[in-house]
């Protein structure tokens, strides 16, 4: 886990969280990149918590979540 860039994340998420609240476009794009941030840093439990928090998820949702658990050697693990 990136500790440093971590802290960018965890600021970034309390912006990014109130964007996920509006439907359309602008809420897969935040919440598909917060996602992929807080993947990329190691936080996997972050990453799925901000998933779960999404009105709705679509396929850049779902890359985004899917490919950060195969980086981090969670592939075979079923957390859906």
């Amino acid at each position: 886990m990136h500790v440093p860039a971590l802290l960018h994340v965890k600021r970034a998420d309390v912006f990014i969280s109130r964007a996920l609240k509006v439907d359309g476009i602008q809420m897969y794009l935040w919440g598909s990149s917060l996602v992929d941030m807080h993947t990329n840093c190691g936080s996997m439990e972050d990453a799925w918590t901000v998933f779960n928090k999404m009105p709705s998820q679509n396929v850049i949702t779902w890359n985004a979540l899917l490919g950060g658990f195969a980086m981090h050697g969670h592939g075979k693990e079923n957390h859906i």
